[in-house]
């Protein structure tokens, strides 16, 4: 006997911001390839399914991952942030994961732009240092040096 299947969400992921790390936990980041979808045509097909779902069904809870890490330009945070208030919520902390590393004036200018797009505040984890961290993190992590 057939049975019915009833949706209660849909999920929308863009690969669009590469780990700079490949850790031997982690799902997501086995690649460094990047989706060939431009983030604002991705915004806009999340706002047209929001709109369909306001008129269609207001039950259906609608999720969106951009990533695998958070190392978006500007405007992909401020695009992520309008996603993020068309669910009723913020985007004011910042997963620091996967993110290459950034020294100087171009951190400066990193930290000054995302405080002016709304951020107060960051997250990060420690997998440990010297060879603990080597082996999570397979000792691959991007600079920009």
């Amino acid at each position: 006997m057939p049975r019915n299947i009833v949706g209660k969400g849909l999920r929308f992921s863009l690969r669009h911001a590469p780990c700079a790390h490949i850790c031997r936990y982690c799902l997501i980041s086995e690649s460094r390839k990047r989706s060939t979808l431009p983030f604002a045509r991705f915004e806009q097909l999340v706002h047209r399914f929001h709109d369909w779902r306001h008129t269609e069904r207001p039950d259906l809870e609608i999720g969106v991952f951009v990533g695998p890490s958070y190392d978006y330009d500007i405007e992909t945070l401020r695009g992520v942030a309008r996603l993020r208030e068309r669910r009723g919520a913020e985007f004011q902390m910042l997963n620091l994961g996967g993110l290459r590393i950034r020294r100087g004036e171009e951190l400066a200018a990193w930290l000054q732009e995302r405080r002016a797009a709304g951020i107060v505040g960051f997250h990060t984890s420690l997998a440990g240092c010297g060879e603990t961290h080597d082996r999570w993190a397979a000792g691959a992590i991007l600079t920009t040096s």
